[in-house]
């Protein structure tokens, strides 16, 4: 997993990067992680506003 900070101005652009393989094609995607990055962005984002 990779975690990356862009400065556009007075912006941060954050991008999270992981690989993952599945296991068989019947395994879901990996939703509830991709939800868990996006709530922890936000709040990172919350303590330094």
């Amino acid at each position: 997993m990779y975690c990356h900070v862009d400065m556009k101005g007075p912006k941060h652009v954050v991008t999270w990067t992981f690989e993952y393989e599945k296991l068989s094609p019947d395994v879901p995607d990996p939703d509830a992680l991709l939800d868990f990055y996006k709530r922890l962005t936000k709040d990172i984002e919350t303590k330094h506003l």
